[in-house]
Formats: C-alpha cells, sequence, structure tokens
C-alpha cells in the first residue's frame, strides 16, 4: 500500500468510536480521517473485560467496513485486521492502573499484532493531542460526560524522537457510586435531589412561577404525572437495568434538559432560568473545577499552570454555558489559569487518529 493507515479508539461509558487516519507515504500532505465505526459504550469497569474488548473489535470492523476498497488489499478480509494498522491507540474509560492496561494488552495486542505501535490507556489520555503541537510541558486532561476524570500530565521531549505523554496524577474516575461529581450524572441527580427537597419542604409550589417550565418537562422525561412519583420512577429504573446501568444512563441523559433551563438561551423557547436547575448546574461545574485544581501542587505530584494547558473533553463539558463555569470556578474560587489556555477536543479519536499519523 502507498498509504499508511493508523486507528484511535475512544472506548467510553456511553459509546465507543473508532477513527481511521490516512497518511500518504514519503509526501508532505497532511493526514486525514478516512473513516469511523461506533459501537456500544466499552467500560472495562462497568462491562467487564469481555464486552469491554468486543465493543472495541466491533467499533473498528464497522470503521474498516466503511473504507474506500482502494485502501484496503485486495484480498484483505476481517481476519487481517491485524495487519492493517501501522500505529493503534485505545484509550478506554475504566483503565485505571497498570494491571488494566496488561489484561487489555493481553486480549487486544494479537489483534492489533501488525502494528509497529499499540498503545492502550485510559481514554482520557486521548485528549493529549494537543500537547504534541504546543509548546506547553505539560497539562491537565479533563474528562466530563457521563463520568469524569482528570490527569496531570508531562510531555518528555528527546532529540530525534517523538514526544510521549506521562501521567503524573490523577483525580476522579471512581464511578457513579464514588465519584463523578461534576459530571452529567451528577448534574441529573442534584437537580433530581433538588427538586425532591423543594418538594418534601413544601416550598416548589411557592417558586412554580420560575420552576414550571423545568418541572413540567422534568416530568416527561421520567414519564410520571406529578413531583411525588419521581423518586418512586427512579428506583424502579436502578432494579430493571443491569448493575444499576440503566438508571445511571438515564440520570446522565437528563442533564441537558437540566442546562437548557439554568441557562436558557432564546432558541430553546424557554422564558425563565430555573433557580433549581442552576444550582445543580453550578454545584457540579464547582466539584468538577476542585477536581480540576487538585491536580496543581508542585512537582513531582503536580505541575505548575504557567507552564501548563487545560484540555477539556466530553458531551457536559462541550456545552460552552458549562465550560465557561468551570473556568470561571477555576479562576475565582481557586485562583487558577492556564498560560496556555483551555482546549475543548470534540473528538478525541479524530484527533488521536491524526496526531498518530502526523508522528
Amino acid at each position: 500500500m502507498t498509504a499508511l493507515l493508523c486507528l484511535a479508539v475512544d472506548g467510553g461509558g456511553t459509546k465507543s468510536r473508532a477513527v481511521i487516519s490516512l497518511r500518504e507515504r514519503q509526501t508532505d500532505c497532511l493526514p486525514l480521517v478516512v473513516s469511523q465505526g461506533i459501537a456500544l459504550g466499552s467500560n472495562l469497569a462497568t462491562e467487564g473485560l469481555e464486552v469491554c474488548v468486543a465493543r472495541i473489535k466491533q467499533a473498528t470492523i464497522r470503521a474498516i467496513r466503511s473504507l474506500p476498497s482502494s485502501l484496503l488489499p485486495s484480498d484483505f478480509n476481517e481476519a487481517q485486521v491485524r495487519s492493517l494498522f501501522h500505529k493503534v491507540w485505545i484509550g478506554v474509560s475504566g483503565v485505571d492502573n497498570a494491571p488494566d492496561v496488561e489484561l487489555l494488552s493481553a486480549h487486544l495486542g494479537p489483534y492489533f499484532s501488525g502494528a509497529c505501535s499499540v498503545r492502550i490507556t485510559n481514554d482520557a489520555l486521548l485528549l493529549s493531542s494537543p500537547l504534541v503541537i504546543s509548546d506547553a510541558i505539560s497539562g491537565v486532561l479533563a474528562v466530563s460526560g457521563t463520568g469524569t476524570v482528570c490527569l496531570s500530565v508531562t510531555v518528555d521531549r528527546y532529540p530525534g524522537r517523538e514526544k510521549t505523554i506521562s501521567q503524573v496524577a490523577r483525580r476522579g474516575g471512581l464511578g457513579w457510586l464514588l465519584g463523578d461529581e461534576g459530571s452529567a450524572f451528577y448534574v441529573g441527580k442534584m437537580a433530581l435531589r433538588s427538586v425532591l427537597y423543594a418538594f418534601d419542604a413544601g416550598t416548589l409550589n411557592e417558586s412554580l412561577h420560575t420552576e414550571q417550565e423545568f418541572i413540567d418537562e422534568l416530568l416527561i422525561y421520567w414519564n410520571v404525572r406529578s413531583v411525588d412519583s419521581l423518586l418512586g420512577i427512579v428506583y424502579q429504573t436502578l432494579s430493571s437495568g443491569s448493575a444499576g446501568t440503566a438508571v445511571k444512563f438515564k440520570i446522565a441523559e437528563s442533564a441537558r434538559l437540566v442546562l437548557k433551563h439554568a441557562i436558557p438561551r432564546p432558541e430553546f423557547g424557554i422564558k425563565k432560568s430555573s433557580d433549581l436547575a442552576l444550582s445543580a448546574v453550578k454545584l457540579a461545574a464547582g466539584h468538577f473545577a476542585h477536581d480540576i485544581a487538585r491536580l496543581i501542587r508542585p512537582f513531582p505530584n503536580g505541575i505548575d499552570p504557567n507552564q501548563s494547558i487545560l484540555c477539556l473533553g466530553g458531551s457536559l463539558v462541550g456545552q460552552e454555558t458549562y465550560r465557561q463555569l468551570v473556568l470561571e470556578s477555576l479562576k475565582a474560587d481557586h485562583g487558577i489559569e492556564f498560560a496556555y489556555g483551555c482546549t475543548h477536543i470534540a473528538d478525541p479519536a479524530a484527533d488521536a487518529a491524526l496526531a498518530l499519523a502526523s508522528l
């Protein structure tokens, strides 16, 4: 083949996305994304090894099937995946330590055995591609989607070699039972709790002039007619799902409507901001900022924001209004600004695939 193909997989809690990039051999052309494939979530901790591996492979196969035939050997079949890619980077949520990496490597390494390098990391490290092209010597990679995790990293530069990213410390990533403050799940949970507390205290009727639109949409979302039915339907959903995943995703998905009512925009058609929704969103943003701030401390266990960049990823922090609340909290509550700025990586898998092809 006259082209090199690189693969990056973003194995999140909600979905797994495989992206294939292309770089022509011996040309100055920039690499480009040529294909993608989607599968269900592949969080190692919540889905287990077998499901995690199967979904990563499924997303990869779907991306391969979407490739132009001209980029595949004439006799290619799916059993030959091992020899297709030049470099592979698989970032998986729930991969929290060296034993996790070794476990996945044992099951995925043979599948990609023909690649010159196969990197398996936590999915947050897929956000590190801006560090490859930045002059920053360190950074914080912070994910706020269904769950949250924050990593501090440094950039290792050696003459004549590729830059490498090394993890320094970690905050979060404990899952919805023990953590995930600042996540979409947390926003949905805090909004539900605020509504139920107000109802039990008898103060909800007093604020219906500002809360009616939010309450009505929340009840429609949970398919109940009154606030006093909310608690029951939440726990009914909990008992119907595998290991609580059904209720986790249901609560996390409600963050969209909470954010919409917290900071309404004209296109939403919402007349008044909900104080209950806004308090939930601000609380979550403050927690997420706090997790980021905890990684700012002297080296070797921390990093200096004056030499660092903040790289954000995940569906919730992808919302500009939420992202601004996080940055405001970092500055106002912790006195932290990153000298190399803040960047949001909307598509970590694509950025990682392009970075692989550029190296």
